[in-house]
């Protein structure tokens, strides 16, 4: 049986010694090559979101508590982060950011994440028909934390009943008035 050799004499070069771009045995791939950016993101890069988000609630504060300035509201139960802790948690992890605020405000499912590719995730973070209805960035001001220090929330609470009693009062009686 005849043995095939290599014939070094049938293959062009380059004078560097490359292989000739016209090289039918060593044709160059002009196939685009597929980045990272168009793979989908999979269970590992979900998992690792939500481990980051744990973070964000293990420094959870009520409204009433937060100082002063930007605070991120997570969840419809009204638990908020300081924005420094916001920042701190999510630095250098903005896709898994936008992951997390896409799944908890139902811009997509939560089981089709592990499927979608970063380009989908962040077209879905930047539609401007999308709002949030958690996970959003707010502001706390001075007055706010004044009329928590003055105001008991049983006592606020009765104060807003009586002045829709009394709104209410007003109403009949210029209706009645007016008969």
């Amino acid at each position: 049986m005849p043995t095939k050799t290599f014939d070094e004499s049938k293959i062009r070069r380059n004078t560097d010694g490359t292989f000739a771009d016209k090289d039918k045995h060593h044709a160059p791939n002009e196939l685009p090559s597929i980045s990272a950016h168009d793979q989908p993101v999979g269970d590992r890069f979900t998992q690792s979101m939500y481990s980051i988000a744990e973070e964000l609630f293990d420094h959870k504060q009520d409204w009433d508590d937060l100082p002063a300035g930007g605070c991120y509201r997570l969840n419809e139960w009204g638990d908020y982060v300081a924005e420094d802790e916001w920042d701190r948690i999510w630095q250098d992890r903005d896709l898994e950011r936008k992951a997390w605020m896409g799944v908890t405000n139902e811009w997509f499912d939560p089981e089709d994440l592990p499927n979608m590719t970063p380009h989908e995730i962040e077209a879905a973070y930047d539609d401007d028909d999308l709002s949030p209805d958690v996970s959003f960035y707010t502001e706390k001001h001075e007055d706010d934390i004044e009329d928590t220090k003055g105001t008991d929330a049983d006592q606020a609470m009765r104060e807003a009943n009586r002045s829709y009693a009394d709104m209410d009062l007003e109403h009949h009686t210029a209706h009645r008035t007016t008969r």
